[in-house]
């Protein structure tokens, strides 16, 4: 008697709560794809070695990106070095950021820095700058 109650209500409440289940309906938002696609925008650029990217704003990451590159034998150098990059990529994940003359430690010590090349990836907007040689 038992089962002949509780499978009936337990089928109905699986019917009424999968309704809401949305994650079963939406698909995903292919960050990896992504991120492959935004790395090879950058290899694509032919980076001088050593380079390195930044995110900004600072709360967003590169490592997924970071990944990427390392994996086609591009490595940037990592992402707490003092080593002087000869080129710079800045992630723009913002609809406007303020590249040159951002206070972000790895912008600003960038010397003598101009951007070079502007482009979008996958919404984000990536600036390669350069040290300004005039």
């Amino acid at each position: 008697m038992f089962g002949i109650v509780i499978f009936p209500v337990l089928f109905l409440f699986l019917v009424a709560n999968l309704r809401q289940a949305t994650y079963f309906q939406k698909l995903g938002g292919n960050q990896i794809k992504r991120a492959q696609k935004v790395a090879r925008s950058i290899i694509r650029q032919n980076p001088q070695k050593p380079f390195q990217i930044v995110a900004l704003p600072f709360t967003e990451t590169d490592g997924h990106i970071r990944y990427f590159l390392e994996v086609e034998g591009y490595r940037p150098l990592s992402a707490d070095t003092l080593a002087d990059p000869k080129e710079l990529y800045i992630l723009c994940y913002e609809k406007k950021c303020q590249v040159l003359g951002n206070a972000q430690w790895q912008i600003a010590a960038f010397r003598e820095a101009k951007i070079d090349t502007m482009f979008t990836v996958e919404g984000i907007v990536i600036y390669k700058v350069v040290h300004d040689q005039s």
